[in-house]
């Protein structure tokens, strides 16, 4: 079975999404937490919830599945959106627990760490990401 990436957005979390999800913070928080699953909805809807999400000033923003130097499984997110986020007076901390979004020795291409880092009118405050 396919693993799909799970995105949780404007969470306190000791860990990933998983550890949020099974404990009571989850529960006393959950009206502040946005779960985008790429399952329940065409790969299009998932990555418009997720800019408008962030734009809307989501605090955190993790990440855990499938991507590469500059995006997330199925273009869910990529170096290229940096450009749609309109955050600037409320950055996001990114959180991506997956291969490669934080990969910075490519003297030509920008990670999508990188990128959110740039991004002109928004972006990331901070990002942890392998």
């Amino acid at each position: 079975m396919e693993s799909k990436g799970r995105l949780v957005l404007r969470a306190i979390t000791a860990g990933n999404a998983v550890l949020v999800r099974k404990s009571s913070i989850r529960r006393a928080y959950s009206s502040r937490i946005i779960d985008i699953r790429r399952g329940q909805m065409s790969d299009g809807e998932a990555k418009t919830e997720l800019i408008e999400a962030i734009n809307r000033g989501q605090k955190i923003v993790n990440y855990s599945g499938h991507g590469s130097v500059d995006l997330w499984r199925a273009g869910l997110l990529t170096s290229a959106d940096a450009s749609l986020l309109q955050n600037s007076d409320h950055l996001s901390l990114f959180v991506l627990m997956n291969c490669l979004n934080g990969y910075f020795d490519d003297p030509v291409l920008d990670s999508l760490a990188e990128a959110m880092m740039k991004a002109p009118e928004g972006g990331a405050v901070a990002v942890s990401a392998s």
